[in-house]
């Protein structure tokens, strides 16, 4: 935990073991005794009892972290350990590193297992990542009423947002959205206005308390074209087969190659897709093209 906080976690979790090390944030406790002081003073004061050569570290500092690491390992008994590196998140060169100054230890790439772990939701996980499909659904119906041809891409998910936070007031969990809009059978310059027939395709991520939902809708301004609604139901005949296969033990790859076949079997033989949303289960799918004014 960040110096910053730990005073505060510990008051909450009183019988948790806290490591704490020191990032950029300076905080000093100004003494009401030292008030006839001049304000550098009372600041010196508040930071006295510091060990000597005290510094900050940069805000990331690989060494300083793997030595916190290495501490941690020993106080478990665990400084020969084979310890489990997730290699999915953690660069090359930083785990070079690692392995330099954790010598006695086995380093080996524990991906997997984590994603094991984080494939287990809890009923909170489950609970979370449902308001962030809610909010988007929000988020997006704000969009599609108050859309109009005119509007550039920026304009669009300014409504979406709007939407968001007005749904999220009063939620005790941080909320945060990342916005993947392309406006036009093309991808228009940023400050291009959306004309009749563009079609819009928003794929919307809504984070609540750290956990990412994933969404996507598609609209048209203005009633669909008949090429427009067609693809679309393919699209969705795919899907619907696709989630029709998604039980538990089965495998996203599998969901893919069910919904990539589903898609030949209409037509599309040669369209090729790397992966499906990890959403897929969350109620995500696509609406049909919606008009709108």
């Amino acid at each position: 935990m960040a110096d910053f906080n730990a005073g505060q976690l510990q008051r909450v979790l009183p019988d948790a073991v806290i490591r704490s090390h020191p990032i950029w944030i300076e905080a000093a406790t100004l003494d009401a005794s030292t008030s006839g002081q001049g304000l550098p003073q009372r600041i010196e004061a508040g930071l006295a009892g510091r060990a000597p050569g005290f510094s900050r570290p940069a805000t990331f500092e690989l060494a300083r972290a793997v030595d916190e690491l290495k501490q941690i390992l020993t106080g478990f008994g665990l400084g020969r350990a084979r310890v489990g590196v997730d290699l999915d998140f953690v660069p090359a060169a930083d785990f070079s590193v690692m392995q330099a100054l954790l010598p006695a230890c086995t380093m080996v790439d524990g991906s997997a297992v984590l994603d094991r772990l984080r494939a287990i939701k809890s009923p909170r996980e489950i609970d979370l990542l449902q308001q962030g499909i809610i909010l988007s659904e929000v988020g997006l119906e704000r969009l599609q009423v108050d859309a109009m041809a005119g509007m550039r891409q920026a304009d669009l998910i300014a409504l979406y947002r709007q939407g968001v936070a007005t749904a999220a007031s009063g939620l005790s969990h941080t909320v945060q959205t990342a916005e993947y809009v392309t406006l036009g059978a093309r991808a228009k310059d940023a400050d291009a206005k959306a004309m009749p027939g563009d079609p819009l395709k928003c794929d919307m991520v809504c984070t609540v308390g750290g956990y990412a939902s994933d969404m996507s809708r598609n609209f048209t301004f203005g009633p669909p074209s008949a090429e427009q609604a067609e693809l679309h139901a393919i699209a969705e005949r795919a899907f619907d087969d696709g989630l029709a296969s998604l039980d538990a033990g089965t495998t996203l790859a599998h969901v893919h190659r069910v919904a990539t076949d589903s898609l030949a079997r209409q037509g599309l033989r040669t369209y090729r897709r790397g992966h499906l949303s990890r959403c897929f289960p969350n109620n995500g799918r696509s609406s049909p093209p919606t008009a709108m004014s």
